[in-house]
């Protein structure tokens, strides 16, 4: 009786066991990520889009070499002291100038280049999508950055406008003395 019982509970957990590994199969879609993942820095040089960056970033420092120019053209009737503290305050601007201009640059291109991989990950019903470097270890089946590359074929990046670089001139000493001190006149008053 005993032998009995044993085989009808043993039958009965195998049964159950079989039964919940096959009920699982049908639902291992719906309960897996479909993830995938790409390389920026591959978009960003093999699509237009690094193009563009690249031909922007040409520009901009064209111009802050042209600001730099002449900058040194008004150094020609200043001091030696002037024309250090006027050198590097004019190099730290142009300098400033220029990293804020290539931050901006690669911005403008990321955010042109997520759109299309939401749009990508939308339309192939993907539910992440991981920058390369943080993946450890996944199928190369998975990489969607040649897709993201042919996608961006036909987009241009709209950087803004070109700055306009100015360096301000110092005055001399004589004519900031020769300039008249205007009083204020004290408003509201009538007399």
């Amino acid at each position: 009786m005993r032998l009995k019982y044993f085989n009808v509970v043993r039958n009965i957990f195998i049964t159950g066991l079989i039964l919940s590994t096959l009920s699982g199969c049908d639902q291992g879609d719906k309960m897996q990520q479909k993830i995938a993942y790409l390389d920026p820095g591959k978009v960003l040089t093999e699509s237009v889009i690094g193009k563009q960056e690249q031909a922007r970033q040409q520009k901009v420092h064209d111009i802050l070499l042209q600001a730099g120019k002449d900058a040194e053209a008004r150094y020609a009737e200043m001091t030696q002291e002037q024309k250090q503290k006027s050198a590097l305050a004019d190099q730290t601007i142009l300098n400033n100038q220029w990293q804020a201009e290539q931050r901006h640059a690669r911005e403008i291109s990321m955010k042109t280049i997520a759109a299309p991989v939401e749009a990508y990950r939308v339309n192939h019903k993907i539910d992440v999508v991981l920058s390369q470097n943080q993946v450890i270890a996944i199928d190369s089946r998975s990489n969607i950055t040649k897709d993201i590359i042919d996608e961006l074929k036909k987009v241009h990046v709209d950087y803004g406008s070109l700055p306009v670089i100015t360096i301000k001139q110092e005055e001399s000493k004589d004519a900031v003395a020769n300039k008249k001190v205007e009083k204020p006149t004290p408003q509201g008053s009538d007399k």
